[in-house]
């Protein structure tokens, strides 16, 4: 049985803008790891917990350009310079070829994507906590995940074959990752593995909310 599944993901173009260059030598397996790494919205935290799962995940975040025209200029692939980004990673799922995608940004991916994917009989999962998609994407997935309560109802009248309502959560990781302090950079050590050099301060903030409120 095809345990694999596609974490496809989105950042904020400020917090690529934030990381540009950080990478520009690196290779893209260690490109994606070091992004990964610095644990900008869901990062790899469902790649990660699905694993020990028996899951064979994978990352994408389709709308990092440096690194998905690595992925496409590699020797096996060699797609042309100006191929758009949700081509690249049509052919990266292709590669990896999954039995279920997770998506994280449906309103970011053509409607054309996502029929591509019930064509090939994978099953399309979702993350939709955020301004609703439109109803013709919506109505594609077989299965979604909400920390928006008023969505459940709202998704199943869409068409959404399953709908769970998932509180938000943190992942344990990042306390590892981030001790304490405001990053200053990710790098590799000596053993390959991106860590992450931070500044040191004192707490002085009890409660902090950094994110919006939909409706």
């Amino acid at each position: 049985m095809n345990h694999r599944v596609f974490v496809l993901d989105t950042y904020y173009p400020e917090a690529l803008a934030a990381f540009e260059g950080r990478w520009a030598g690196a290779s893209h397996a260690n490109h994606l790891a070091g992004l990964l790494h610095c644990g900008f919205g869901t990062a790899d935290f469902w790649s990660r917990n699905l694993t020990p799962l028996g899951w064979d995940a994978v990352d994408c975040v389709v709308n990092a350009e440096d690194l998905q025209r690595k992925w496409a200029s590699r020797d096996a692939e060699r797609l042309p310079a100006d191929t758009p980004l949700h081509e690249i990673a049509m052919w990266q799922l292709r590669f990896f070829d999954p039995a279920a995608v997770i998506l994280q940004d449906v309103s970011f991916l053509p409607v054309d994507f996502l029929d591509h994917l019930h064509t090939d009989k994978r099953i399309i999962a979702a993350q939709i906590s955020c301004p609703m998609p439109d109803a013709d994407k919506v109505r594609r997935l077989d299965l979604c995940f909400t920390s928006f309560p008023h969505y459940v109802e709202r998704l199943e009248h869409m068409g959404v074959k399953r709908v769970v309502y998932m509180p938000l959560a943190f992942e344990p990781d990042v306390r590892r990752r981030i001790p304490l302090g405001i990053v200053a950079e990710s790098f590799l050590d000596e053993h390959g593995d991106w860590i992450m050099g931070v500044k040191q301060f004192q707490r002085d903030i009890d409660l902090l909310f950094v994110g919006g409120v939909g409706k």
